[in-house]
């Protein structure tokens, strides 16, 4: 029976672990201490044997079986199911209604919330893009370094990904279409000195826009080097091909003269977005 009553109390030491870390993350990445806590979450059987070290198990199991090949392996049985079941009830659970993947979605889902939450609080929108992949990308590679990947199943990992991918567009929308805007080739070509004049204005606040762009997040930090290379591809793929573009429309028309207006050329304007995100927290 003391048995027993110690595999309760360390059922019930365990949950108290896992939900003070994930509190403890909560608290030192995403909220404030006033905003929300996390929930007590009631311990489940079957949640022990999933998170305890090995060791301890195989101790367990080499007791059980020992006292089986003792001549009480009725008695370790009947004392286990009463205790079990005597536990499920006080707990208010239902013998196999109740498993460890159930708390641990009650728990991404407090992590959903609250990193949606807490990315509203800044006030340029295009830092919360920035807040949520960088807070989504550590949840993961946290989870892969301390063998967690079998709590965060296939489903979520899928999610996680797609939820990042979603912010990435969005990041890239608030952020670089209004620069893409000016870069767009909607002139009328009959009119050659009109056309050089609008695009001498458009590289004007291209420049002028791309500098504040760059200036602004050249302060701002991700969580790790892959991440950053990530994002900074994705700029690349948008920007160098349609910036290329105008240029060689703009030479066409001015010739020589063209390079008297052009602040960056292609590798440049590379080079700028090459050191983004560099600052390490």
């Amino acid at each position: 029976m003391l048995s027993i009553e110690a595999l309760q109390k360390e059922n019930k030491s365990v949950i108290s672990t896992i939900t003070k870390h994930v509190g403890e993350y909560l608290k030192a990445n995403v909220l404030d201490e006033d905003q929300t806590s996390v929930p007590k979450l009631h311990p489940d059987d079957n949640l022990l044997i999933d998170v305890l070290p090995r060791g301890i198990v195989k101790e367990l199991h080499q007791s059980v079986k020992q006292m089986a090949l003792d001549g009480f392996k009725k008695e370790c049985l009947q004392v286990y199911t009463s205790c079990r079941r005597e536990f499920l009830k006080d707990q208010g659970l239902e013998e196999g209604k109740l498993s460890s993947p159930i708390y641990m979605t009650k728990m991404t889902e407090l992590l959903e919330n609250s990193l949606e939450a807490n990315s509203k609080n800044y006030n340029n929108p295009t830092l919360g893009y920035i807040f949520i992949m960088n807070n989504r990308r550590f949840i993961e590679l946290e989870a892969k370094l301390c063998g967690l990947d079998p709590i965060f199943d296939n489903d979520w990992l899928q999610k996680n990904t797609t939820e990042f991918q979603k912010n990435l567009e969005l990041y890239k929308r608030s952020s670089w279409n209004k620069i893409l805007d000016f870069l767009k080739l909607d002139i009328n070509e009959s009119k050659p000195n009109v056309a050089a004049e609008l695009m001498k204005q458009k590289l004007h606040w291209f420049n002028e826009h791309f500098d504040e762009t760059c200036n602004v997040q050249s302060a701002w930090s991700v969580c790790d080097e892959e991440l950053r290379e990530q994002i900074i591809k994705s700029i690349e793929n948008i920007l160098l091909p349609v910036y290329g573009n105008f240029l060689g429309k703009f030479q066409e028309l001015l010739g020589k003269h063209a390079y008297e207006y052009i602040k960056y050329g292609v590798f440049d304007v590379q080079d700028r977005v090459n050191n983004l995100f560099l600052v390490r927290q």
